[in-house]
C-alpha cells in the first residue's frame, strides 16, 4: 500500500512541475501604466465647448523596449470614457466604454487620448485591439485593430 501512495505521490510531482514549466507568452507582456491626456485633463471645464478638428488614430512607437500604445478618440464631449485591458495569446484587447448615467449627450465632440506604456517589448510580435461600448448601445464593437506589431531587434 505504502508503494502505491509512493507512485502516485511520484506521479503527481511529475505532472506538476511539467505544467509549471510551461512557458506562457503572454507572461511577458504586461501594461505598466496608462496616461490619459486630452479631454481627460478638461472633463468639467469650460472647454469642452470646444470643436474638435482631429480624427480617431490607433498608433504606436518603440523607445528602446518600451512599447507606448496610443489610442485618440474624438468622441462626444460629455462622455465619461473608461477603459479595461486583457493580453492573451500575445493579442492585447482594449476596451473601452462611456460610463456616463445623466446628461450624456452634448452638441461637441473632444479628443481623448490614451497612452499605453508596454515595457521589455523586444523580440515579440503582438495585436492590439481596441473595442468601444458608446453611450446607449448594449455591447463591445472593434474600433480599430493593428496585427503583427513587430519590435525592433
Amino acid at each position: 500500500m505504502k508503494n502505491i501512495a509512493f507512485y502516485f505521490s511520484a506521479i503527481a510531482m511529475f505532472l506538476i512541475s511539467c505544467n509549471e514549466n510551461v512557458s506562457n507568452p503572454d507572461v511577458n507582456l504586461s501594461i505598466l501604466k496608462v496616461e490619459y491626456s486630452g479631454c481627460f485633463s478638461t472633463q468639467g471645464n469650460s472647454l469642452k465647448s470646444e470643436t474638435v478638428q482631429n480624427t480617431d488614430s490607433l498608433y504606436y512607437s518603440i523607445d528602446k523596449e518600451l512599447l507606448s500604445l496610443h489610442i485618440d478618440l474624438v468622441y462626444n464631449c460629455c462622455g465619461i470614457l473608461k477603459d479595461s485591458a486583457v493580453i492573451k495569446n500575445n493579442v492585447v484587447s482594449i476596451y473601452i466604454y462611456d460610463s456616463c448615467l445623466q446628461n450624456c449627450l452634448c452638441k461637441c465632440t473632444c479628443l481623448f487620448k490614451f497612452n499605453y506604456s508596454i515595457p521589455d517589448f523586444t523580440q515579440k510580435t503582438a495585436d492590439f485591439k481596441v473595442y468601444l461600448k458608446s453611450y446607449g448601445t448594449k455591447d463591445y464593437l472593434i474600433w480599430k485593430e493593428m496585427k503583427g506589431v513587430i519590435s525592433k531587434q
